[in-house]
């Protein structure tokens, strides 16, 4: 960690926008009366794009969702109800002034998703509320843990390979 940074300015946000939108209802039907909290898989991505700007970086988070009506146990895949899918691309242009060596691919996969996850759940939540669903407020994400666990698993696979 670059020691003259605090954290939080470890990356200095230029702009956010939203890259990609995709909201799809496949079955509009399962959706009347359904007053109930859906069963949610959610999936995360990251993404580093080339920046022509020096010491810019685009970063791209990327969230899908599925929302489908809760089953019972003995209910299969097959038998699923999807409520909704939902991918959004949330996009930044990230300002990293001069990492330190090895700090820069943590700085890209911690705290510019980090930055950049309030908007998309923002943008989330008012989506799915104006679809009139019921509100969907999405879980803080441990992005440290997360890439932690990105790295023991790629270290793993190294050694098997």
């Amino acid at each position: 960690m670059n020691a003259n940074l605090p954290l939080k300015a470890r990356c200095i946000l230029q702009r956010t926008f939203a890259a990609a939108i995709s909201f799809e209802i496949p079955h509009p039907a399962y959706t009347l009366a359904q007053n109930i909290a859906p069963a949610l898989d959610m999936q995360l991505h990251i993404y580093q794009k080339e920046s022509k700007l020096p010491d810019t970086y685009h970063v791209e988070l990327r969230i899908w969702i599925e929302a489908s009506l809760k089953q019972s146990a003995e209910d299969n895949q097959a038998n699923k109800k999807v409520l909704f899918l939902l991918e959004i691309t949330q996009g930044g242009l990230f300002t990293i002034p001069k990492p330190i060596e090895g700090s820069l691919e943590e700085i890209i996969h911690i705290d510019c998703p980090a930055t950049l996850y309030p908007y998309a759940r923002e943008f989330i939540t008012n989506l799915i509320t104006r679809a009139e669903f019921i509100p969907l407020y999405l879980p803080p994400v441990d992005f440290h843990s997360m890439y932690a666990s990105h790295q023991a698993t790629s270290k793993i696979k190294e050694n098997d390979a």
